[in-house]
């Protein structure tokens, strides 16, 4: 592998995972600046070289700068990394030329490799997709670095006990900056200083963030992303509460699903799919369900902020953690599909039995399923249907006996097995339950945040 491509969302931990790569090895590592000119690439190009060569070194324009960058590579097995490279690219009209001439050079005659990283992932994309790019077919090679996991962030809050670590992954997700940044800092004080305070770090980088990626459609995306959080999901509800056009809801929710802040999801089982947006970015979802509408009480005193909008903050958790739940069973067992399902479900009487009104009609209610999986066991196709509750009380036998109902309603004949999630654990009886029906499955804090492995699939 000579040309590498490496992209993700900003403060993911590119740069700190490439300085890793390269320290045991000879390397140039160039960082380019925002807002850079040709003259100010030159300079850092200069830099870089010095601290390479151990002597100060200048050069007149660009091309000499990559000349002299290829010379070192064709003489020394060399790894050349440009960081931060939408700042060069964007800098003058000539910049992706000039470095395709330098990867052509290094791929063709040369032993060493080269590799390019960007946190902007429309541009990064961009550049290595776009036909009429210079640098378009140059890295075959790709990387999207995504989100630390749950248990990866542990050693960024070593005192942090079990159930604040994952209130706090609930909000900041995997991103290594955001987590290095609070620290062993409980989740209040998480929330209080660096979310909900105007003067924030993760609160000013989420909105610097969204409006770097989305450029021109910045304004877009924040009206599309305020409705979201509304509880506008429906591409129906969105237009309506946005008042775009197709045309620019369209575009506004392809970028901002191909970086990872928005997705769609749908109802499984369903011949005719219904689909809901949801936002997808961990600390983004806090920021437009929390801080933005309630920014006017917040900026007046974030510390009552916090008091004055516990449920608000809890509400919010609640539904991360579905999310959470989704991803854990995706990524612990051979799954072929995950998601969610909804519908509308007959009401019943306490015997079971089907209500109607008076004109016979039966009466529904709109139902929902948290966590939906279908899962390869052998040769048996087994279906996981998981209800997430992030309450102060255990789960008790309630909460499964309603979870199948609902999932008979969702799949009558799926091969089904039950998954309880629940971070403050279960009652005796719903344990008991489970030793005699291997068809439930228990997924308590211990499990969630890694001290203990998930249940197998009996």
């Amino acid at each position: 592998m000579k040309a590498c491509m490496v992209y993700g969302r900003r403060r993911i931990g590119k740069t700190m995972m490439l300085r890793r790569f390269v320290e045991d090895k000879p390397h140039i590592y160039v960082e380019f600046d925002r807002g850079s000119t040709e003259k100010g690439c030159v300079m850092v190009l200069e830099d870089a070289l010095s601290k390479h060569l151990g002597k100060d070194v200048r050069f007149d324009d660009i091309r000499r700068a990559m000349n002299a960058i290829g010379d070192i590579c064709a003489e020394t097995k060399t790894v050349v990394v440009f960081d931060e490279l939408p700042y060069f690219t964007r800098s003058f009209p000539e910049a992706s030329s000039e470095l395709q001439h330098l990867v052509d050079r290094i791929v063709r005659d040369t032993e060493s490799m080269v590799i390019v990283c960007g946190s902007s992932i429309s541009l990064m994309l961009e550049e290595a997709s776009d036909s009429g790019s210079p640098l378009y077919g140059r890295f075959l090679f790709q990387m999207r670095l995504g989100p630390l996991t749950l248990d990866e962030t542990r050693g960024f809050h070593p005192s942090m006990n079990d159930m604040d670590l994952l209130r706090t992954y609930l909000v900041l997700g995997g991103i290594a900056a955001y987590h290095d940044c609070v620290g062993d800092t409980d989740f209040r004080g998480t929330v209080e200083g660096s979310l909900l305070n105007r003067f924030g770090f993760i609160r000013n980088d989420v909105r610097n963030w969204i409006s770097e990626e989305m450029g021109p459609r910045r304004n877009d995306a924040m009206a599309v992303l305020s409705a979201i959080s509304s509880g506008c999901g429906s591409y129906k509800d969105i237009r309506n509460r946005t008042g775009l056009t197709e045309y620019s809801l369209n575009d506004c929710i392809a970028k901002m699903t191909s970086i990872g802040l928005v997705e769609r999801r749908d109802s499984m089982f369903k011949t005719k799919k219904s689909k809901i947006y949801c936002i997808s970015d961990p600390p983004a979802a806090f920021y437009y369900a929390v801080v933005e509408r309630n920014a006017a009480m917040l900026d007046s005193s974030s510390s009552e902020g916090y008091e004055s909008m516990r449920s608000v903050i809890a509400t919010h958790l609640g539904k991360a953690f579905e999310g959470f739940c989704r991803e854990f069973v995706k990524t612990r067992y051979a799954c072929t599909e995950t998601g969610t399902w909804w519908g509308e479900v007959p009401f019943r009487d306490t015997m079971g039995n089907v209500i109607r009104e008076e004109d016979g009609k039966v009466m529904t209610e709109h139902v929902d399923i948290d966590v939906v999986a279908v899962i390869r066991k052998g040769n048996d196709r087994i279906t996981m249907f998981g209800e997430c509750k992030f309450t102060n009380a255990p789960t008790g036998n309630d909460v499964v006996d309603s979870l199948m109902d609902r999932a008979m309603s969702a799949s009558p004949n799926a091969n089904a097995r039950y998954a309880l999630f629940s971070p403050s654990g279960f009652t005796e009886e719903l344990k008991e339950r489970t030793e005699q029906d291997g068809r439930i499955m228990l997924f308590g804090l211990d499990v969630l945040s890694g001290r203990r492995g998930p249940p197998g699939i009996l």
